[in-house]
């Protein structure tokens, strides 16, 4: 029985369409391929008609995943490349290497995958005049390694001299930062000379070593390398050492941070290195602490007073070693304060607020502040007759003190802005006998 055409015609739509709605689910999303170039190909430069010192790379990503298996198709706008297609590795790269162009001037070569996103990607290069000679970088260059060591790859130039040999070509060695062992190097027959570069001893992104070849175009040549931080040599006090808190009745007052710094045996901090704090005796708990450097090799904690009075010590170890450092800290009793809390001005002595105290002759008293952040406390001021000259409030321990060697009654004021702008003054009377 044969069948209508239309009908067919209608059934082979249908059948597409059923196809084409159970490839996805729904729910899986469709893998990203990605292509971009691997650094060191692009941008180099050597003479018209000769290769490239460095291949052109490719890293193909699926889904940021390395991607086994994928077709690189490779053209050039003059010159040749060895592959015109190559397939990436278990990295994910795909190579081939050119041969520029024999007419000097600026030309590209183009990597094609198909379906990725950032594909085509594009290499320049740059084909030069044919001179006596022309240097380049072949390796080493772009390194990290530590402060005052070598780094793992040795420096190494390629000098082409166009002649019957690229021999006995001698390269100087200078470097901005560290050493070069050695100083000077001559070319082997295929060109290539080399040195050992150690780093200097301070830790930073740029140190940089320069190659010069007498004649040679390219030259100098400029190598780079990134200089970090050694092994743990040091764990260094910075700052909170010897500091004194004060128990004054219900009230303490607060230590301020301790800082250390971790250093290698140049003095480089080193971040993110792991350190645990304890408190090896006296009346004190830790109320935070950090357990790594910073960016900056510093790490922090706040500690408190819990007890009277008396002498403490507080240490911070690097992990894993005995390296530390230890603060030694004070808590002393308080008698004759003022606090500010809430706000006011309340005596120590009998919590009366505003407040009213007396004291004799040659008494420090002092006014803590304790409504939170020391930058915020109040400022304090002596009014009317007779009159003293209040110090402004430590800013590390939120406190101030005075010793009155005249008799008097005195009265003072404590004026305070809040974060929202709103100002105002709490008053207190001192009498000294």
């Amino acid at each position: 029985m044969s069948t209508h055409p239309a009908f067919r015609l209608v059934s082979l739509i249908t059948a597409a369409a059923l196809a084409l709605a159970g490839c996805s689910d729904g729910t899986r999303p469709v893998p990203v391929l990605t292509a971009s170039a691997v650094p060191g190909g692009d941008g180099q430069s050597t003479v018209a008609g000769v290769a490239l010192p460095q291949p052109l790379r490719v890293l193909v990503e699926e889904d940021g995943t390395p991607k086994e298996g994928v077709t690189v198709t490779w053209t050039v706008s003059a010159g040749a490349v060895t592959l015109a297609s190559s397939l990436t590795d278990a990295t994910g790269v795909a190579a081939t290497s050119w041969t520029l162009g024999s007419t000097p001037g600026a030309m590209t070569a183009t990597a094609t995958v198909a379906g990725a996103k950032g594909s085509p990607v594009i290499f320049s290069a740059a084909a030069l005049t044919r001179p006596g000679m022309v240097a380049s970088i072949a390796d080493g260059d772009r390194q990290a390694g530590q402060v005052g060591a070598p780094l793992p790859t040795p420096l190494r130039v390629r000098v082409q001299t166009f002649g019957p040999t690229n021999a006995g070509v001698t390269v100087f060695w200078s470097p901005t930062d560290g050493h070069a062992t050695p100083t000077s190097s001559v070319t082997d027959a295929a060109g290539y000379a080399t040195t050992s570069w150690t780093l200097d001893t301070v830790a930073q992104d740029n140190q940089r070593m320069m190659a010069r070849i007498s004649g040679a175009e390219g030259s100098p040549l400029t190598f780079t390398a990134r200089a970090l931080p050694g092994p743990t040599a040091r764990v260094i006090q910075q700052a909170g050492d010897s500091q004194t808190s004060y128990v004054a009745g219900a009230y303490t007052t607060p230590f301020a941070l301790l800082l250390a710094v971790v250093v290698d045996r140049y003095g480089n901090r080193i971040p993110n290195q792991q350190v645990a704090w304890s408190i090896v005796n006296g009346p004190v708990h830790i109320v935070s602490a950090n357990g790594a450097t910073d960016n900056y090799g510093t790490v922090s904690a706040q500690v408190a007073p819990e007890g009277p009075s008396g002498a403490a010590s507080v240490q911070v170890t690097e992990s894993g070693s005995n390296r530390s450092a230890t603060f030694a800290l004070t808590v002393a009793p308080l008698e004759h304060f003022v606090a500010w809390v809430n706000g006011a001005f309340t005596s120590g002595a009998n919590g009366s607020k505003p407040a009213v105290d007396t004291i004799t002759v040659g008494t420090t008293m002092t006014w803590l502040y304790l409504d939170g952040d020391p930058y915020d406390g109040p400022e304090i001021f002596s009014e009317g007759t007779p009159s003293f000259s209040p110090p402004p409030l430590d800013l590390y321990y939120g406190k101030a003190s005075f010793t009155f060697t005249t008799p008097g009654t005195y009265s003072y004021t404590g004026t305070y802005s809040s974060d929202s702008g709103e100002g105002y003054t709490t008053p207190g009377t001192l009498v000294v006998r």
